[in-house]
């Protein structure tokens, strides 16, 4: 009777609940988390000792997407409780729930989920840009990470929209191609000196947090004419110098020949008699 009662009791336990306190895993102490890195990702479970188990069936989940069951290849070993990846991606992030099908109750399942998580790593496509008074400019931040990490903008040190004059209307946060919200930064009608700085992307998600920041540069409208204005003065300073030298030059010259042609007198012809 006594063994009926207990076989009962298991039974109800199993069916009320989905069984994640009776399985143990390797990120149970990181609140179900494993943050991934270049090497090997092993993920284990294994069920409490007073929980019976048949067999074991591994899926994945990719951000709410459904499950699909992992299927091992040759980068992906799955051998019973211990699911191996030998060289992880970012694609490999993702949550994965071990199954364990039980003996108590065969149509139940007791199950667990581990949700594997990247770092976060933040590129800038330049290291500076260069634009003009009045010009727009866009600046694309590359986040990397999962899940999708969320990004943040400041410029020298302040919150961009904070430290951008009529934020309100000149100032557009966007989602990039990939999708990752606010990833785009585009600035109209830029500002002297007042948009130069440094603008910094920040990108953060459950495992990290990583920056990258840009130097923008905002010129004088007029500054492509300084060039062509310096070399036209030049050319006018060059061109008196020349003038002033080559006339200097001439002057003792003219004066010489002159001095010159007062001095020559003509040679007498011949004797002359001097009459008596």
């Amino acid at each position: 009777m006594m063994k009926l009662i207990l076989g009962v009791l298991c039974s109800l336990l199993i069916a009320g609940s989905n069984g994640a306190d009776m399985v143990r895993t390797n990120a149970d102490e990181t609140d179900g988390i494993l943050v991934m890195t270049t090497k090997t990702l092993v993920i284990n479970c294994s069920t409490t000792s007073d929980v019976p188990s048949n067999t074991v069936t591994w899926y994945k989940s990719v951000e709410g997407g459904e499950q699909e069951e992992v299927i091992g290849d040759s980068n992906v070993i799955v051998e019973g409780g211990v699911l191996t990846i030998k060289k992880p991606t970012e694609l490999d992030a993702g949550n994965y729930t071990c199954s364990f099908a039980t003996a108590a109750v065969t149509d139940k399942t007791v199950q667990e989920t581990i949700r594997v998580i990247t770092n976060v790593t933040v590129a800038m496509p330049s290291q500076s840009i260069n634009k003009q008074e009045g010009d727009e400019v866009v600046i694309l931040c590359e986040p990397f990470g999962r899940p999708r990490p969320a990004v943040t903008w400041t410029k020298d040190g302040k919150d961009v929209k904070v430290a951008i004059k009529n934020s309100t209307s000149r100032l557009t946060l966007s989602a990039d191609d990939d999708g990752n919200v606010d990833a785009r930064l585009t600035l109209t009608d830029l500002l002297r000196p007042e948009d130069a700085g440094d603008y910094c992307c920040r990108a953060e998600n459950l495992a990290n947090a990583a920056e990258a920041c840009i130097i923008v540069r905002v010129k004088d409208k007029y500054a492509a004419l300084w060039p062509f204005i310096g070399i036209v003065a030049e050319v006018i300073l060059l061109t008196a110098i020349i003038y002033i030298y080559e006339k200097k030059k001439s002057k003792p010259d003219m004066d010489d020949s002159d001095t010159d042609n007062g001095n020559d007198k003509p040679e007498p012809k011949g004797d002359v008699r001097q009459r008596k």
